[in-house]
């Protein structure tokens, strides 16, 4: 899950310096940070609060003038398996693949979503610039103290431009691109999953868990979303729910990670519950007789790939025609381009994207946008005409 929010200098400065006791939850990433010489742990809270300010590391010079919105709050949510694996089960390689899957899509966000706006003979034009400043502050727990892995990425409101001038960053392609995104970061976030060992079983709206837990288990542990669904209703839309989120949300407790486990194990206990072990770490399963070795792998493999394909596809379904379109045209062009072909391990969640998006149901629905798209364009104007409204509706 990503959810998205704009913060002032005084918001991320007051709440995110109490987590910089302990810099290795905390991380630089971006190639503007690394401009201004910020890479690894964050390990000073004066230069954390001057980067939200819109100053140099050292406080020294202005860079930018916003501290209104220091930065946009991408919020990357792990499924409420994988938080009960890695922080009950103690398996903290998950907590890895979680960190993985969030740098995978900073990628796409810094090279597609960069940019900025500048004034030039009286007209403002939209320029990328292709780096950006991200501070990563990584989060256990819940506001109601259940295990909840997340990562907030401050994504600040800096970003370069040609000849070395710093501007605001313009983040309404973010926004746009929100649902986007939380697909891709999922979909990474399977592939290191499954990597692993884990098998996962889809889950309604296209989400997914670690298989093998009971919906009870995940709903004791849930209380948050318990909490949101009785204030706005099971059937409630997606941005009902995220406005339910803000008005239920409650003053955070900063509990100490041991001591948060300690609580998590007890409750565990009573319940009688056993976190899902990796089925790598499990006695190997004996192979049907009346199969061959290979056959019966590359069976366990086609089924994989299979549920796979079909949980995006359930997923890009329940887009509307403006964000399936950008959907396609962002997976088709990232999955072109270098950045790509960076984790070669991931080759089997980049065909399933590729596949779902060319299913029957899926592709018939590009296919209709597309054709309507093209009706307009004979009616209205040419192409390179239309292109300024087509870029900011779609």
């Amino acid at each position: 899950m990503l959810t998205a929010k704009n913060r002032s200098a005084h918001e991320a400065i007051d709440y995110y310096s109490q987590r910089l006791d302990n810099s290795s939850l905390a991380r630089w990433y971006g190639k503007g940070a690394l401009v201004l010489g910020l890479s690894g742990e964050i390990n000073s809270k004066e230069i954390f609060a001057n980067i939200c300010n819109g100053r140099t590391p050292d406080g020294s010079e202005k860079l930018g003038r916003n501290t209104k919105r220091a930065a946009i709050d991408c919020t990357f949510s792990v499924p409420k398996s994988i938080s009960l694996s890695a922080l009950v089960g103690g398996d903290e390689r998950l907590i890895d693949a979680h960190r993985r899957a969030v740098e995978q899509t900073l990628v796409v966000i810094e090279k597609h979503h960069a940019q900025t706006r500048i004034r030039a003979k009286g007209t403002r034009y939209c320029v990328h610039t292709n780096n950006l400043i991200v501070a990563q502050f990584d989060h256990w727990e819940s506001r109601d103290c259940d295990p909840h892995l997340h990562t907030h990425a401050l994504v600040m409101n800096l970003t370069q431009a040609q000849f070395g001038q710093w501007y605001s960053l313009n983040n309404g392609e973010i926004y746009k691109d929100k649902k986007a995104l939380g697909i891709f970061y999922h979909a990474c976030l399977k592939a290191e999953v499954q990597k692993l060992g884990y098998d996962i079983e889809a889950r309604p709206h296209g989400g997914f868990e670690i298989k093998g837990y009971k919906k009870e288990d995940l709903m004791y542990f849930s209380k948050r979303r318990q909490q949101i669904i009785a204030k706005v209703g099971h059937g409630a839309s997606w941005i009902t729910r995220e406005n339910g989120w803000s008005i239920t949300r409650k003053a955070k407790q900063h509990l100490p990670l041991d001591e948060l486990k300690e609580v998590w194990r007890q409750q565990a206990h009573t319940l009688g519950f056993t976190p899902v072990v990796p089925k790598n770490l499990q006695p190997k399963p004996q192979k049907p007789e009346n199969n061959s070795g290979d056959s019966y792998q590359n069976s366990q493999f086609e089924q994989k790939e299979d549920l796979e394909i079909r949980i995006y596809t359930e997923r890009f379904l329940q887009l509307d025609d403006k964000d399936l379109l950008r959907m396609n045209n962002f997976i088709v062009e990232y999955f072109k381009s270098e950045e790509s072909k960076i984790d070669s391990s991931n080759t089997q969640h980049k065909k399933a994207l590729l596949q779902a998006l060319q299913s029957s149901q899926v592709s018939k629905r590009i296919a209709a946008i597309q054709a309507e798209l093209n009706r307009v364009y004979e009616q209205e104007g040419s192409v390179q005409d239309l292109q300024p409204r087509i870029r900011l509706n779609f």
